[in-house]
């Protein structure tokens, strides 16, 4: 029996970034219903490196989703190094 969704695009084997993330602050949760995203500031370490970020923590049903934005120094950094942002 296949278990794959057939709607659903087949992943390619992608780059891993073996990386520690940390939390500074997590901001108040918002939206409607008991909130719904909470607004977060941290930092990954990759390869003994600090690079900083904001991100956005949203989601219920299906999981928690986290979208970061790193800042533009980080970008740079990254960049330097060859790391393909998009799967950062």
């Amino acid at each position: 029996m296949n278990s794959q969704n057939p709607f659903r695009k087949a992943e390619d084997a992608q780059l891993q970034y073996d990386m520690d993330i940390f939390i500074d602050e997590m901001g108040e949760s918002s939206g409607v219903g008991g909130g719904v995203a909470n607004f977060l500031t941290g930092y990954a370490i990759y390869k003994g490196e600090r690079f900083p970020f904001e991100a956005v923590a949203y989601g219920r049903i299906g999981g928690q989703n986290v979208s970061p934005i790193l800042q533009p120094e980080a970008i740079k950094r990254l960049e330097e190094l060859n790391v393909d942002l998009e799967l950062f």
